[in-house]
């Protein structure tokens, strides 16, 4: 019974996230690198999977050190020189907490910190929202020139702490962003899971509803969540 329970706590959140994810983007980005930190330091030394965050296959380095030894696409590391996450002690009450508060409204994989410059080009070449106005081209064109400036490349699960770094922020870019990808965290946190006792599937009307066999990660299945897919 609970994993259906679970089923419907993630297809109510795909509307919570889109009605609630809008405003509460912009109380959680000024927090965003303590946000981060809290959930990956929470993963790693509890050992609790987080498909997005393993995939950068992980490895400790000392007693809370931890070293990202993957990434699935192309990265600078800048003058960061490599890509670590300084783990620290965090409590459950903690990490909910910043879990519904702060970092489940950003997404961790946006290129550019707050916004992805790949999807701003989309706006300012016309091959999508044709009708956006002159101002807004230009603050979209200001941060992608921003973006080409900083020293380092890749979201914040490709780079950990060194995000923080070079933080990229663009009000208008951020905006069509989070429209776009709102509270996409709560997708990598709810969405993606390797919990078998939460699995089931079923054919309805040639689709399935349930969850779908995804990628391995280290070893690990991975489901992810369907509503109803061909």
């Amino acid at each position: 019974m609970f994993k259906y329970i679970y089923w419907l706590f993630v297809l109510a959140m795909v509307v919570i996230r889109k009605v609630v994810g809008l405003i509460m983007v912009w109380t959680a980005i000024p927090f965003r690198s303590y946000g981060r930190n809290t959930i990956y330091s929470y993963h790693l030394e509890n050992d609790i999977f987080l498909k997005r965050l393993w995939e950068r296959r992980p490895i400790r380095m000392s007693k809370k050190l931890w070293k990202l030894t993957m990434t699935p696409h192309p990265i600078e590391y800048g003058d960061i020189g490599d890509r670590y996450i300084k783990t620290r002690r965090v409590s459950t009450a903690e990490y909910y907490l910043v879990l519904w508060l702060i970092w489940g409204w950003l997404d961790d994989d946006a290129n550019e910190d707050t916004y992805d410059k790949g999807f701003n080009l989309t706006i300012i070449n016309k091959t999508r929202k044709e009708w956006m106005p002159g101002f807004i081209v230009d603050s979209l064109k200001t941060a992608v020139e921003e973006a080409e400036a900083c020293p380092i490349k890749g979201n914040s699960f490709d780079l950990g702490d060194g995000r923080s770094k070079y933080p990229l922020f663009n009000f208008w870019s951020t905006f069509w962003w989070t429209n776009r990808n709102t509270g996409y965290n709560f997708n990598y946190r709810f969405h993606e899971i390797s919990d078998k006792s939460l699995v089931w599937s079923k054919e309805y009307k040639g689709g399935l509803i349930g969850w779908r066999p995804g990628t391995i990660v280290n070893g690990v299945q991975t489901y992810n969540f369907e509503i109803w897919k061909k």
